[in-house]
């Protein structure tokens, strides 16, 4: 069971910058926040939902603290850390891995307009070295 994510605390989900869907043990997950940050291994995104936060970061998916195990974790994002200590974070999570199943879009940290130029430039920038031979 999915749930297309909807109201959460008040607030829409998109107003949270996440939309999407997300399930924890077969149950609906609504997001209730989305925290960005940076830690020793870079940026990093943490959805807090009704069933415990999902984490992503150093290319593995943690639920309730604990990594899980993952038959897909596709991604694509890009974040960063600003001068005052605070993050960004924009991407996509589609998985399937144990406890946890979803695809979300992901947009939050306030994201200015130059970060958003920025995180554009990069994605076109990674897409075309990956087309070249």
């Amino acid at each position: 069971m999915t749930l297309v994510v909807a109201a959460a605390c008040g607030k829409r989900s998109s107003d949270l910058g996440v939309t999407g869907t997300l399930a924890i043990d077969g149950q609906d997950a609504t997001p209730t926040a989305c925290r960005p940050g940076h830690g020793i291994a870079g940026t990093f995104i943490q959805i807090d939902t009704t069933r415990g936060p999902v984490r992503f970061e150093d290319k593995k998916l943690y639920w309730n603290g604990a990594a899980v195990t993952c038959k897909k974790l596709d991604r694509s994002w890009g974040g960063g850390q600003r001068a005052d200590g605070t993050a960004y974070w924009r991407g996509m999570l589609d998985l399937d891995c144990d406890h946890v199943r979803g695809r979300l879009d992901i947009d939050c940290g306030n994201i200015t307009a130059e970060e958003r130029a920025q995180l554009d430039a990069n994605r076109t920038e990674m897409r075309d070295n990956q087309a070249k031979p």
